[in-house]
């Protein structure tokens, strides 16, 4: 069984007032991609794949050695990005893929290692972060079923007042059998707000 690692890296700068993509803005002296991408590579994957936008160049200069580079040309969504990535991946049967957002520069190795290692030991179709938070706003939302089973998310824009009372929050990080995400992600449609093809829809 093989790690495949996507970080989604395509974001413009644009809440933070920048024509800098959002995942070249430095915390600690680093871009923030670098710190993903290093917590990232505590993994070992086979392969790494940055999907990058608007600014690609930017990022691609940046990117250490062995990095694969995929390029949305439209900013279409995370689960869009997605797909690019698994376009531009060898994928087998027994592949993990996991998905982490460029932009989280506060995620460590210990985390997606415990996360992976979670993966592989149960057998799970999806693995994925989540915390609870004292404000979610802004966060999308972990839906749960009578048994406590997750069964969906939705972001805050697209939730019900009751929704967004859920304090229980999505990190944006997750571990996919390959075969089921190639499955899925031809399958979600935009019917949100932001008209958009987000990767959280994987998870119903």
């Amino acid at each position: 069984m093989g790690v495949k690692a996507v970080v989604l890296a395509a974001g413009a700068g644009t809440r933070m007032k920048s024509d800098l993509p959002k995942v070249l803005h430095r915390v600690a002296g680093r871009p923030m991609v670098g710190w993903v991408l290093g917590a990232v590579g505590s993994l070992e994957p086979d392969e790494t794949v940055a999907v990058v936008g608007r600014g690609g160049d930017q990022v691609r200069e940046i990117l250490p050695p062995g990095i694969a580079v995929a390029y949305q040309e439209e900013q279409l969504g995370t689960g869009h990005a997605t797909g690019i990535a698994l376009d531009a991946m060898e994928l087998s049967e027994d592949d993990t893929v996991l998905v982490a957002p460029g932009d989280t520069p506060l995620l460590i190795p210990d985390t997606l290692k415990e996360l992976a290692e979670m993966h592989r030991r149960t057998g799970s179709a999806v693995s994925m972060l989540t915390a609870e938070v004292d404000d979610p706003t802004g966060y999308g939302r972990i839906l749960r079923d009578g048994w406590d089973r997750v069964v969906g998310i939705v972001e805050h824009a697209d939730a019900s007042p009751s929704q967004r009372r859920i304090q229980e929050v999505n990190g944006g990080v997750y571990c996919f059998s390959a075969p089921l995400l190639a499955d899925a992600l031809p399958r979600i449609r935009p019917n949100n707000i932001q008209g958009e093809y987000y990767l959280t829809d994987v998870i119903a």
